[in-house]
């Protein structure tokens, strides 16, 4: 099975012909501490990458683009075998790998995240990261990126491999995210406070295997790990919370 020919696991699921109504999709989950949250309300002239630097990410794609937009600076935070590429784009600056706070700080800061990805990711970690420290996306339609990104509030989608629609994209939105804040973001003010969102306690889980596909009870697929049919017993052993 190649990467192109994967899809995420919350569509297989739903294509076997299981009611969705009994299908819980639990993201990833990321890190974040309470002092990162303070949303910018005057980001950094940048746009930013993290991540691997190799061809299923749309590096290819992504550095054409940059080369076309020399206004718009790029910051490219990562290691891969195409780093090279970004030699002589005079609008690219390679910072090499980052984490922590120096990341943080990157990504809090950026104009937006772009995440050009050219294969079929289950829940990238560079999206969730983005929205978690305020920074809107723009990401490829493939795998399961178009779940976690609003266009419009959140970000934007565009059609994988198309240097066209992503550069409009980029075009279109760069001066809007220079001054973006989801707090202060007018139409979200308007909107009701929104409830606490609830998750399952890790009793819960030990309760329900999360690929018991029983269609009398409902069913929580995990986009993070499948576990092997096992025992409840066996299966309590051996999952890692």
């Amino acid at each position: 099975l190649s990467l192109h020919d994967a899809l995420p696991i919350s569509s297989v699921v739903k294509g076997q012909g299981i009611d969705s109504k009994k299908i819980e999709i639990l993201h990833n989950y990321c890190n974040t501490p309470k002092e990162n949250l303070a949303h910018e309300s005057k980001r950094g002239d940048y746009v930013l990458y993290f991540g691997r630097i190799s061809v299923e990410k749309g590096i290819k794609t992504l550095i054409d683009v940059c080369k076309q937009l020399p206004e718009i600076k790029f910051i490219f935070a990562g290691t891969g075998p195409l780093l090279p590429m970004c030699d002589g784009v005079k609008n690219i600056e390679a910072v090499g790998f980052k984490s922590g706070e120096e990341l943080n700080s990157l990504i809090k800061n950026a104009a937006f995240s772009v995440c050009p990805s050219e294969c079929n990711e289950n829940c990238p970690m560079s999206i969730l990261e983005s929205l978690a420290l305020g920074t809107p996306v723009i990401c490829s339609d493939l795998g399961g990126a178009p779940e976690l990104v609003i266009p419009g509030k959140t970000g934007e989608i565009f059609k994988a491999y198309d240097k066209n629609e992503l550069k409009e994209k980029q075009t279109s939105n760069w001066k809007k995210y220079l001054t973006f804040s989801f707090g202060n973001n007018k139409e979200k003010q308007e909107e009701k406070e929104p409830q606490a969102m609830s998750f399952p306690t890790w009793k819960s889980w030990l309760r329900t295997s999360p690929i018991s596909l029983i269609p009398t009870k409902k069913t929580r697929v995990s986009n993070v790990t499948t576990i092997p049919p096992e025992s409840k017993d066996r299966a309590t052993n051996r999952m890692h919370l």
